[in-house]
């Protein structure tokens, strides 16, 4: 008599993996900052920004009558040594900056990494999701756990585009870089263009499934539930958090996924690069870990102590402290 062999379905990766894993490739492989370091932030001069208001002050008279606050990131060439450690998700300080700037602390150093980064990057992190689901395969599926509930399993052809028109911003940010005449600014306008990716998990749209990779180019304000590097919630949760940002978020067209890249040939090929490695990541998982909250991977992480059963690892303990606020509510520690 034949005998069939039973095929196990692969596992579902949780998106909120996924999202940490593609997150750490992209601000780490970002070209614009490649060779260049911290020279001065108005977070720690915050004379700055009136020297720069001084300088131009036609430019300052057009920013929305919305904006409560601005930052400004400088940054000068530097010639980086070669290595082969994974990088850490923090600003480094050039030799030559301001005295101020090396008072940064580690978290401040790391916002500002994030919100610099952040710019211009929601069709990338698009992309990003595209490429990586290419080789993931469309016929798979993820899982969804947002706080401590049990895991939401979804198709990905429940996943969708939502745009949204950011109006009345809060942030004004500048990024500008020694000897290039191109600044990086967000909140200059009174409507910018945000794009999330969206899961079409219930009938009532307002439980659908948000996620937001790039949302820290809003700064602090631009945090998840639980402090994160991104968001990750309902549609509900996200236009409300989103008030801290703006002013109205406009909910606009539901689209399909696509790869929206604008012809750009590099860009096109480094994303692919960073699908790849979280790909190879995700499928390397037993062997070599991740920090929970920033997604570096390394020789030294340290494992959560009391996750047993779980591979739960850090990369410093600021990073452990800061993912605790989310942890705290799966650890094994607090499971009866």
């Amino acid at each position: 008599m034949a005998t069939t062999t039973a095929t196990m379905e692969p596992e579902p990766i949780p998106l909120r993996t996924l999202t940490v894993l593609l997150n750490y490739e992209r601000v780490i492989s970002d070209p614009r900052f490649k060779n260049y370091r911290l020279t001065r932030s108005s977070i720690s001069d915050p004379s700055l920004i009136d020297r720069t208001k001084a300088s131009n002050p036609s430019e300052f008279a057009k920013l929305p009558k919305s904006i409560e606050r601005t930052s400004i990131t400088l940054f000068q060439t530097y010639d980086e040594p070669t290595s082969t450690e994974p990088p850490p998700t923090v600003c480094q300080i050039h030799p030559n900056a301001f005295l101020d700037a090396h008072a940064l602390t580690d978290a401040q150093r790391e916002l500002l990494y994030y919100q610099t980064r952040g710019h211009d990057g929601c069709y990338k992190a698009i992309g990003l999701y595209q490429l990586f689901f290419d080789l993931y395969g469309l016929e798979n599926k993820i899982s969804v756990q947002i706080k401590d509930e049990e895991p939401l399993i979804l198709d990905l052809a429940t996943r969708m585009n939502l745009e949204f028109k950011i109006r009345g911003p809060k942030l004004h940010t500048i990024t500008a870089f020694s000897g290039k005449e191109l600044s990086l600014l967000n909140g200059s306008k009174e409507d910018e263009c945000h794009v999330v990716g969206v899961f079409e998990c219930n009938q009532d749209k307002n439980k659908w499934i948000v996620v937001d990779m790039s949302r820290m180019q809003y700064g602090e304000a631009g945090r998840g539930l639980f402090g994160e590097n991104y968001f990750l919630g309902t549609l509900t949760q996200f236009r409300e958090s989103m008030k801290k940002i703006c002013g109205e978020a406009i909910v606009g067209a539901l689209v399909h996924p696509t790869l929206v890249l604008g012809g750009n040939v590099e860009n096109e090929l480094r994303l692919r690069t960073c699908a790849k490695r979280a790909w190879e990541r995700w499928q390397n998982r037993e062997k070599e870990g991740w920090c929970a909250f920033c997604g570096k991977p390394g020789r030294d992480l340290q494992k959560c102590s009391a996750c047993r059963n779980k591979k739960i690892f850090y990369c410093c303990k600021a990073h452990q402290k800061s993912d605790w606020k989310l942890h705290k509510h799966t650890c094994e520690r607090n499971q009866k």
